[in-house]
């Protein structure tokens, strides 16, 4: 499931997830991934892991001022906060 949770955070490379649209849908799956992890105690629920996922859903508060790089680059910083608790 971490493999999951990490492919879903790189594809933002390949695609930047360049709509609103196509962006949400990636939070709710990354969100999805991430509460199973939680439940699993795979994943644990740190300060910076809540803020990484608080910026991601800040950052689709309006659509109309979506900004794909920033999205990108807050679901870049979230996957180090994943990796590093792989380790």
């Amino acid at each position: 499931m971490r493999r999951v949770l990490l492919a879903l955070i790189d594809e933002s490379r390949e695609s930047s997830y360049s709509d609103y649209a196509g962006a949400e849908q990636a939070y709710m799956a990354i969100t999805n991934v991430s509460n199973d992890l939680l439940a699993a105690g795979t994943l644990q629920m740190s300060g910076e892991l809540r803020r990484g996922m608080a910026d991601l859903l800040k950052s689709l508060a309006n659509d109309e001022k979506y900004k794909p790089d920033v999205f990108a680059n807050q679901l870049l910083a979230l996957r180090g906060v994943v990796a590093a608790q792989a380790r």
